[in-house]
């Protein structure tokens, strides 16, 4: 908690210091997600395992408009952007709706927890 804390004020006090652009440009190069995006080949495809209501999904879209977006989830959302495709998908018992070996990456944002059945999570990451 107070690690945390200690870190919340020093960018607070570093985002006093520099201009908004450069404080963007940090964040974008230590936030995982973003440093996630910097491995992806130019026109890759990337699948969005649990995508929810695409809110992390639009912050990446913003940054990489050259990857090509595949979401899946248990449920299909009530807006889904036009960027990306979007398959509903019981990730506890179905396969993929997708070729072996289609994607050039996997992005999972807060849906391991959500999972009873790892290994069949872990292999359809591999797939």
């Amino acid at each position: 908690m107070l690690y945390s804390t200690f870190i919340a004020a020093g960018l607070a006090g570093l985002r006093m210091l520099i201009n908004m652009h450069q404080f963007k440009a940090l964040v974008h190069h230590f936030d995982q997600r973003f440093m996630f995006l910097k491995l992806i080949p130019v026109g890759g495809n990337v699948l969005d395992l649990g995508c929810g209501d695409f809110s992390s999904t639009a912050k990446l879209l913003e940054c990489r408009k050259d990857i090509k977006w595949h979401c899946v989830d248990v449920v299909r959302p009530e807006h889904v952007p036009s960027e990306v495709s979007f398959n509903v998908c019981d990730l506890e018992t179905e396969r993929l709706p997708y070729e072996d070996a289609f994607f050039d990456a996997v992005f999972a944002m807060h849906v391991v927890e959500h999972i009873s059945d790892i290994n069949h999570l872990a292999c359809l990451c591999r797939q």
